[in-house]
């Protein structure tokens, strides 16, 4: 199975200068968190029927149309960030906070003195849809292979001479040509090598020998980033009973991540030439690769929603949201130092203090640069809320994402079909529950509640089975294009609870919210690692927000 699935990459693969994204880029930059004002995230988010909220421009655009005068708002957050990794009894943590404004926006109204079209607004807003800021790390022990020979067993299906990986001639640059950044890096390293020392040995392999090497791994993985997104909507309503709203987004999205991620091997081989022959010195191997990537770049979607209000005490909304379309540019590169310390007399070293050393970098420093394009799926949400008594609002809502229809191509319009079908394969729709409540206790002063679920974007049988461990064979970047980084995170399910309060003075309002997530996830040393960490992210977000209404 691992086999043909090489062969086939090996066999798929075009030009790898067209690649460096895989479906996992495209899930981070998917989907959005539970951000905006204060009003709006202590109700869980449940807004496609209530409307009348700076964030709705994003969410429901029929919501402008609520609108009866002008509106100003800020919000600011406090993110306090926690995660933990835990493989075979190991833990670790680790904690950041960021300070950051989610939601600003302006929505203005015209009176236009028609009974049956009584208001038009239009508003402007600037939101975070997405915060990637996240810094976690861990420890795998046990790992049953190794990357350097997950690597090997890609270089020899592909095909490559050493004479083509070797990056020691001046004449020839191996990160030139379409060949994966990451398998040439370790060949030059010292942790992929030749089983023949003729220049036309196309046959490797890594320095963990099956059966009687072990082998342990350590990351540390660090995120920086955000999803913005700009909008400009207008909308008005219908003899005060139908409301609707179109809204134009812009979005920009920028994402660095920094990996470093290292294994020790006992018990290993490494073959090398003596002058005569290749021979192999059994001894102890260690490396750590540390890697970069940037992702940047902009994109454009539109949004239409209702929201119907057949009584004053109920509502019913929808809201559809296009695919955003991104044009995209990735920038990336990679090092690695490493050693062997040999068992065995000869040039590698005879002795503990001794061993033989390795240093490389991709590239001769320089970066590789690669443009794409990405497209999201469509988006569907329903709502209903319900008024009880002049006192309190329920708020419930729906919303379906199909991440299986990401897709994938270079910015000249050729598909990435790897990536489409890893999409298909490993990803599935979600669907997302929001409740939101609010209790009016004073004309002045308020209470909300909330709770969001989202459901997991990874297909069941690819999620890591304890007993049976995963065959996840994806295409993540690293193995197959010019990211040097072979590990990515899965998440599972997200739960947010929420809660909140307002208080309203004449024109003036002041919201605060507090927000906590839980997401679970699945860290992969590479693609096919039978071996895999659990990390559970933890975030709690303080939220103010305060504005005027006029």
């Amino acid at each position: 199975m691992k086999i043909s699935r090489l062969t086939l990459l090996a066999s798929a693969i075009l030009p790898l200068a067209a690649m460096g994204q895989s479906a996992v880029d495209g899930l981070q930059m998917n989907r959005n968190d539970l951000r905006g004002t204060a009003r709006f995230m202590s109700m869980g988010g449940a807004f496609t029927a209530l409307g009348g909220d700076l964030s709705t421009l994003t969410q429901n655009p029929g919501g402008i149309g609520i609108y009866r005068s002008n509106e100003v708002g800020v919000t600011m957050d406090i993110d306090i960030m926690s995660s933990k990794s835990e493989t075979q009894g190991y833990k670790m943590t680790n904690d950041m906070t960021k300070v950051y404004c989610p939601n600003f926006g302006y929505i203005g109204t015209w009176r236009t003195g028609n009974e049956i079209l009584p208001f038009f607004n239009w508003g402007v807003s600037y939101g975070r849809a997405r915060s990637l800021d996240r810094r976690y790390q861990g420890y795998v022990d046990q790992l049953g292979g190794s990357l350097t020979n997950h690597m090997a067993t890609y270089l020899t299906g592909q095909g490559f001479t050493s004479a083509e990986l070797s990056s020691g001639s001046t004449a020839h640059n191996p990160y030139d040509y379409d060949y994966s950044w990451l398998g040439v890096l370790l060949f030059n390293g010292g942790e992929i090598n030749p089983i023949s020392n003729r220049p036309t040995n196309n046959m490797y392999q890594g320095l963990y020998t099956p059966g009687s090497s072990s082998a342990n791994a350590s990351y540390f993985v660090e995120e920086k980033g955000y999803i913005d997104e700009y909008s400009i909507n207008f909308g008005g309503n219908f003899i005060n009973q139908i409301y609707w709203g179109l809204g134009i987004g812009i979005t920009d999205i920028d994402f660095k991540q920094w990996t470093t991620y290292g294994e020790g091997i006992d018990n290993g081989m490494m073959p090398y030439d003596d002058g005569t022959a290749m021979k192999v010195a059994n001894g102890n191997g260690a490396f750590a690769l540390d890697s970069y990537k940037h992702i940047w770049g902009n994109g454009v979607n539109v949004k239409f929603g209702m929201i119907f209000k057949p009584i004053n005490e109920f509502r019913i909304g929808f809201a559809i949201h296009t695919p955003t379309w991104y044009s995209l540019t990735e920038t990336t590169y990679g090092s690695v130092d490493g050693s062997f310390e040999a068992q065995t007399s000869g040039p590698l070293g005879a002795t503990q203090q001794h061993p033989y050393k390795f240093s490389t970098y991709t590239n001769n420093g320089y970066d590789s640069w690669v443009d794409w394009e990405y497209r999201t799926p469509w988006r569907l949400m329903l709502g209903a809320a319900g008024v009880i008594g002049q006192k309190a609002i329920i708020s419930l809502d729906y919303e379906y994402n199909p991440y299986n229809q990401m897709h994938f191509q270079s910015n000249n319009g050729v598909d990435f079909a790897l990536q489409n079908e890893d999409a298909k394969n490993y990803f599935q729709a979600t669907n997302t529950l929001r409740l939101g409540l609010e209790y009016r206790v004073t004309p002045s002063f308020s209470l909300r509640a909330g709770y969001s679920y989202v459901s997991s974007p990874v297909k069941g049988e690819s999620k890591v089975n304890e007993l049976n461990h995963s065959d996840l064979s994806m295409a993540t970047g690293g193995a197959y294009d010019y990211n040097t980084d072979a590990s990515f995170t899965l998440d599972n399910d997200t739960n947010y609870i929420t809660c909140g309060l307002g208080y309203r003075y004449q024109m003036f309002y002041v919201d605060a919210a507090y927000v906590y997530r839980h997401t679970s996830s699945t860290y992969y040393p590479w693609t096919d690692s039978k071996e895999t960490s659990k990390l559970t992210f933890n975030d709690h977000n303080i939220v103010l927000s305060c504005g005027l209404k006029f």
